[in-house]
């Protein structure tokens, strides 16, 4: 039985805003510098021991993603091409 299977690049892209008075600032300061065709994908803030202001840092992640077809189920990770990973599978 054929199998659809859903890929994403794993490529990334470091971000950080090093200083910032809010969660908004650092937020929008790393949406700022995502670049383009990825998506912010995730955000660590923290606030250094006895200063008043956060830091931030975030990841960007390659926003395309494709469909591949394998005819077998156990053929799902040889189809997989290097750089990429699988999100989801379902039968044809």
């Amino acid at each position: 039985m054929p199998y659809i299977v859903m890929i994403r690049p794993t490529e990334t892209v470091p971000l950080e805003v090093p200083e910032a008075e809010s969660y908004a600032d650092i937020e929008a300061g790393l949406r700022a510098q995502v670049p383009e065709g990825y998506t912010l994908a995730d955000i660590r803030v923290s606030q250094p021991r006895g200063t008043s202001y956060m830091v931030g840092t975030g990841t960007a992640q390659k926003a395309e993603i494709r469909e591949i077809t394998v005819e077998r189920r156990d053929q799902l990770q040889a189809s997989i091409p290097e750089g990429w990973q699988a999100l989801s599978i379902r039968p044809a």
